[in-house]
């Protein structure tokens, strides 16, 4: 149930700017948020979003085939020892894939660590920079990421200017 006080469109951060200087115009805009951006039907359907990546511990998320969602659940710990690593090529792999059709939001529970991190990794893979200019870029759209300690030291190790096969 959602707390009536609660500005959901606050949460909602298009950060599509970087990907349409620099590509076709019908990819699809990628959007950040928390659970609650993902629990509403409402705000779904009015951003057009019908792929929803749960990056969760937890996800209480049911969608049903009439609501054309494709909802994918990446099981993950908001923990600085949680090996992220291991669940980013796979993540990426889905934005890249559904960005060519759909909308996506990628949320986690608070919008703030592992969907954040998430999304900073696809900038720093899809433009080969480094952590800290996808952060910034990141953190230009949506104030208020913070993601763990752990995820960011992950992250900063992370070396993708090598991997030249993938779309990213």
């Amino acid at each position: 149930m959602q707390n009536k006080d609660y500005d959901i469109s606050s949460n909602w951060i298009v950060i599509n700017q970087m990907i349409t200087n620099q590509e076709n115009a019908s990819i699809g805009n990628l959007f950040l948020g928390n659970i609650w951006s993902a629990k509403s039907l409402e705000i779904l359907n009015k951003y057009n979003i019908r792929t929803v990546l749960s990056i969760c511990d937890f996800c209480d998320l049911n969608f049903d085939e009439n609501n054309q969602i494709n909802h994918f659940i990446i099981e993950a710990k908001d923990e600085p020892n949680y090996d992220l690593k291991q669940d980013i090529d796979k993540c990426l792999d889905l934005i890249d894939t559904f960005l060519q059709t759909s909308n996506i939001l990628v949320h986690c529970q608070m919008g703030k660590s592992r969907s954040a991190s998430i999304v900073i990794a696809y900038f720093m893979k899809k433009y080969q920079i480094n952590f800290d200019s996808a952060y910034q870029q990141v953190l230009k759209l949506k104030p208020d990421i913070k993601p763990n300690n752990g995820f960011i030291l992950q992250l900063k190790k992370m070396n993708f200017y090598q991997i030249k096969n993938k779309k990213y």
